[in-house]
């Protein structure tokens, strides 16, 4: 079971559009943790993205990354392995509440 979360926290896409409404929000948001601390706080010149955007403002720029809008640095290369339901998702979990 540990390998299996492991995977799927770091491995965007592997859920797949269709599974993503099973998936929790904190498992797929894990992989952003890695850059942007577990609780998406920001460090060193990382952005924070915990409570920063409103839902459709964040997953418009993880949208917008994956066709290289804004000044992504590396989050053009790691947006395109995303689908659109997973960056709702991931909006839902990092996002302002609404």
């Amino acid at each position: 079971m540990r390998r299996l979360v492991f995977t799927l926290c770091c491995v965007p896409g592997l859920a797949g559009a269709a599974d993503v409404a099973g998936l929790p929000a904190t498992l797929l948001a894990g992989s952003c943790g890695g850059c942007h601390g577990v609780t998406g706080q920001g460090a060193n010149g990382i952005p924070a993205i915990h409570h920063t955007r409103s839902r459709a403002e964040f997953a418009a720029l993880l949208r917008g990354y994956r066709t290289d809008q804004g000044s992504p640095t590396v989050m053009n290369r790691i947006a395109r392995g995303y689908t659109d339901a997973e960056y709702d998702l991931l909006a839902r979990h990092w996002a302002l509440p609404e």
